[in-house]
Formats: structure tokens, C-alpha cells, sequence
């Protein structure tokens, strides 16, 4: 009968010690699992903040053998690191990606490959980019209507 009592003291042990091992796990991979939320969040709200900021304005915008050149000015308060073209044309649309800095006030001239198979322009959207962690398209954007040849 001595025995028995012995048993259920260490099987008592165990399972407490079993019961820790396994909170201590469950806490451990709670903690990892909060910060990367955390961590995304955080990013996101810096994308927000910075994208909040950007401002461009399309000064004008011309056609020249095959290139669309438009000129583009920050009047926001982060540099950029490029710009999302969209051409909408009267048959189809297409998308362009331009990797160029501009600064702070600064003004530049891009130039976009020009497809025909798109029919007549109706309107040209230019979407700021910029670095945050990584490369994001902002939404704030300035369009144009009008494009004439140079």
C-alpha cells in the first residue's frame, strides 16, 4: 500500500510538470505570434502615414514616336521612387511601371512606351510609388484628358 501512494505523488508531479512544459510552450509561441502582428501593423501603418503624404500633379502630357512624355510634379512631402502609368485608350487600357526618383518639390519628365493597339487616348493616370520597406503604389493619383502630340 506504500507503494500506491508513492505512484500517484509521482504521477501528480508529472502532470504538473507535463501542464508547465506545455504552457510555457503556448506562451512562448503567443508571444512570436503577437509581435509579427504587431510588426504588420506597424508596417502598414507607416505605408499609410507615408502614401497620406505624397501628392502629385500632372503638369502636361504629350505623344512623340511611340512615347508618351508626361511631366510630372511632387507636391507632396516624401520623395518618391517612381510611378504606376495607366493609359486608357477608346479600345483597351494598359499599365506601365517607371522606377524614377523625384524629391521633395521636385519636377521630372517620364517617359512611357506607347501602345496603339489601344485606339485613342482618353486619359492618362499617374500613381506616385514609394519605398517604404518595400516598393507600394500609393492611391492618391492626378489624371489627365488631354493628350496632344509634342
Amino acid at each position: 500500500m506504500h507503494k500506491r501512494g508513492m505512484s500517484a505523488i509521482i504521477a501528480t508531479v508529472l502532470i504538473i510538470g507535463l501542464t508547465v512544459v506545455i504552457a510555457a510552450a503556448i506562451i512562448i509561441w503567443g508571444i512570436g505570434f503577437s509581435s509579427d502582428i504587431q510588426e504588420g501593423a506597424d508596417d502598414k501603418n507607416d505605408q499609410t502615414m507615408f502614401c497620406a503624404n505624397s501628392k502629385i500633379k500632372l503638369r502636361n502630357g504629350c505623344l512623340e514616336n511611340n512615347q508618351l512624355k508626361l511631366l510630372i510634379e511632387n507636391q507632396g512631402q516624401v520623395a518618391l521612387t517612381g510611378f504606376n502609368v495607366r493609359v486608357i485608350g477608346s479600345a483597351s487600357a494598359y499599365g506601365s511601371k517607371i522606377e524614377k526618383d523625384l524629391g521633395i518639390a521636385g519636377i521630372t519628365q517620364i517617359l512611357v512606351d506607347h501602345d496603339d493597339t489601344i485606339g485613342t487616348i482618353k486619359s492618362v493616370e499617374v500613381l506616385p510609388m514609394l519605398k517604404v520597406k518595400e516598393m507600394i503604389s500609393c492611391a492618391q493619383s492626378d489624371e489627365l484628358y488631354s493628350i496632344k502630340p509634342c
